[in-house]
């Protein structure tokens, strides 16, 4: 006879563990009324063991009124756990004590039933026997139909909103198979059919509890999967799940729109639908470029199980071809924006007739010499030059001669000076020449081969015919009597109408004009 308790026994072990393993993997509410339904499946278990320890009708009765506090609660915390994981805690809220009214008056009825008989109308011990003889009452009908009605709403509430779909059948067919497993054992008992000397309920709920252990286990009854099809299998981003050997075991409809519904068959491995040389062993964050040209956003990252080792990697995929298109179009756009700051910024330093350093710009690079001059007692020189009888090559043979003859000077000018020099045209036909590091001595040795080779130099008119221009030029260096630039560049123009007013093509030095 005590095989009898090995079913009811094993129940309450694995409802106590199921009640502590709810307590620590599921988010309250609902992982509180799990833990209050586990415990008091193990309590009504406990009731069906315990009553075989002492065959006296007293005593049986008084345990399977006891029993009555878990079997008229279980339906109802199941159906709270099924209110408050499919998103309606509001209305179970509103509605509990409704909810109750019943169970409270099952209860009462079973612990008064000696004055009425509305739950047992006979209730005896079989002869010879450790098995109940028992008829059950008119209040049992309606109990028994209200606990059924919750229980099944409960796991249709369930069942629907976890879903039939790849990913989440097993936990499908779990919250399925559990009450029907107690009601298929607890169907003919209550019907009057003895297929088992004693009530089979405990040993259905059993079998419900490891079911629900193995459930809660796999994290079916975890907020992610009851809710994956809002979140996972809505996002516009791939979802990959790799198992600890590269294998695809899950993926989201975007990571198969992305990569093609063969690559990401389940079983296949993951670097198949990857270009070579991602690494699957660690963390990566990368972007590729597949060979039809779009770009991926590629991270890569371990999945951490609960109890500490790593279980795989999942990878987030982002089509990123938009993204980076536009960047490209940005950094294009970036280039040309430069470019045309050059050409502005070359515009509004550079003379556009001869291509050599406008005023400004002159005049600003004057202040940086003369500033460095200053500080480090460095000679500093300026020659200006003037094309003589200018006006008369313009009227003689056009102003387009005329500009010719200023472009092809400026080209000699330019491979004649030093790089760190500056040439520049000071005005209509007026050229200046900046010479830093350059005393008066050296500064006029350049502009007298600036002057021979200008008059080397030959044009010629629309009809062919060759001319020469020769130029004047006037040289002044910094001396401790100039307080400003502009007094050194004032004796420098003074110096070249001195060569001007001594018959043109020669090169004066204003030291020599203040002398």
């Amino acid at each position: 006879m005590l095989w009898w308790l090995l079913p009811s026994i094993i129940g309450t072990i694995l409802s106590l563990y199921t009640a502590r393993q709810a307590g620590l993997m599921m988010r309250p509410p609902s992982g509180t009324y799990m833990t209050a339904l586990s415990v008091m499946i193990a309590w009504w278990c406990a009731g069906q063991w315990a009553s075989f320890l002492w065959n006296d009708l007293d005593y049986r009765l008084l345990v399977a009124k006891l029993q009555y506090l878990a079997i008229a609660t279980v339906p109802i915390l199941w159906f709270s756990v099924a209110l408050t994981f499919s998103g309606y805690g509001r209305f179970l809220q509103r509605w509990y004590p409704v909810l109750w009214l019943m169970p409270v008056a099952t209860i009462a009825l079973a612990f008064s039933n000696q004055y009425h008989l509305q739950v047992w109308s006979r209730f005896t011990i079989a002869p010879d026997s450790l098995a109940l003889e028992i008829e059950y009452g008119p209040w049992f009908s309606t109990h028994v139909t209200y606990s059924y009605s919750a229980v099944t709403i409960a796991t249709l509430m369930l069942a629907l909103k976890i879903g039939f779909t790849r990913g989440r059948r097993l936990q499908f067919m779990a919250v399925i198979l559990s009450p029907l497993i107690v009601i298929a054992v607890n169907a003919p008992y209550i019907l009057g059919i003895d297929l088992l000397p004693f009530d089979p309920t405990p040993s259905g709920f059993a079998v419900a509890c490891l079911i629900l252990l193995f459930a809660l286990r796999q994290h079916m009854f975890a907020t992610l999967p009851v809710a994956r099809e809002y979140t996972l299998e809505k996002l516009n981003d791939g979802i990959v799940v790799i198992d600890d050997h590269g294998l695809i075991a899950d993926s989201n409809p975007a990571a198969r729109q992305i990569f093609g519904v063969e690559l990401m068959r389940i079983g296949r491995h993951f670097s198949e639908a990857l270009p070579a040389g991602i690494s699957l062993n660690a963390d990566v964050s990368t972007e590729v470029q597949l060979p039809d040209r779009r770009w991926l956003d590629i991270r890569i990252s371990r999945l951490q199980s609960i109890d500490g080792p790593t279980r795989g990697q999942v990878a987030l995929i982002r089509d990123v071809t938009r993204e980076k298109g536009l960047q490209a179009s940005l950094l294009q756009s970036q280039k040309e924006l430069e470019a045309l700051n050059s050409k502005l910024n070359n515009l509004a330093h550079t003379d556009e007739l001869t291509g050599l350093a406008n005023r400004r710009s002159l005049y600003e690079r004057v202040r940086s010499e003369w500033s460095r001059s200053t500080r480090h007692k460095k000679p500093l020189s300026m020659i200006l030059i003037d094309f003589d009888n200018f006006k008369l090559i313009n009227d003689n043979y056009g102003h387009q001669v005329g500009d010719q003859v200023l472009q092809r000077a400026s080209g000699i000018v330019r491979q004649i000076i030093r790089p760190e020099d500056l040439a520049a045209r000071h005005g209509g036909e007026e050229l200046a020449i900046l010479l830093p590091d350059t005393n008066a001595k050296d500064a006029v040795d350049i502009a007298q081969r600036l002057g021979a080779a200008l008059e080397a130099l030959q044009y010629h008119d629309e009809a062919g015919q060759a001319f020469v221009v020769t130029v004047s030029s006037g040289v002044a260096s910094r001396c401790p009597n100039d307080k400003s630039p502009d007094m050194m560049i004032a004796r420098a123009d003074k110096a070249l109408y001195q060569s001007k007013a001594d018959g043109r093509n020669r090169v004066t030095l204003a030291d020599a004009v203040n002398g």
